[in-house]
């Protein structure tokens, strides 16, 4: 997709406004292109494609079944946690301790993960954990290296690429080990997840 200027206005501005006319004043409001509506067409009908509706001129609510469908589909299904935050939001230091519980609703099929750390812990590591029913779901645990703000991932149970969790399925976030100098503060921990 594209910005599409309107054919008239500033010329010398790609990234010029549209702007409404005055009645009685002619030529005063923008003139759109046929481009615009070409690329505006052919945006809507991609995301009701993708959702695999077939198109129908009669109905005007296929972009909102698209979204809702690519929505259940599962779009979404990101599974986030976070720790060493104190109760006011700012950071406070990590400790070897549970910092989040729960059930999942639905089937999740986990595919990867993404972290950082705000205040990197020194000394050593910060080691990260989560558990399914009581058994960590990890063959190697992601961490973060001492001094260091990005997450190096870890591996899921016998190296799979994914791994496929029920609905039901009671998940324990936890930090396994701090920084021996400074701890380190303010993680923010995602599971890439999509419908299972």
């Amino acid at each position: 997709m594209e910005y599409v200027p309107p054919l008239n206005g500033d010329l010398e501005d790609p990234d010029r406004a549209y702007a409404n006319g005055s009645s009685g004043v002619p030529g005063s409001g923008s003139i759109p292109s046929a481009r615009f509506f070409n690329l505006v067409q052919a945006e809507l009908i991609a995301l009701v494609e993708a959702a695999g509706i077939d198109l129908d001129g009669e109905d005007d609510a296929q972009v909102a079944a698209a979204v809702l469908a690519l929505i259940k589909a599962g779009a979404i299904g990101d599974v986030p946690f976070m720790a060493g935050f104190g109760p006011d939001g700012a950071g406070a230091d990590l400790e070897v301790a549970t910092y989040g519980y729960l059930v999942l609703a639905r089937a999740i099929k986990l595919t990867g993960m993404a972290g950082y750390i705000e205040a990197p812990a020194t000394g050593a590591a910060v080691v990260l954990d989560v558990e399914a029913n009581g058994a960590t779901i990890f063959q190697t645990a992601p961490q973060f290296a001492a001094g260091a703000n990005a997450m190096t991932a870890g591996a899921f149970t016998a190296g799979a690429a994914s791994l496929t969790l029920a609905a039901g399925t009671r998940l324990t976030f936890k930090v396994t080990q701090v920084g021996s100098s400074v701890a380190g503060q303010r993680i923010g921990f995602t599971l890439k997840g999509e419908a299972g």
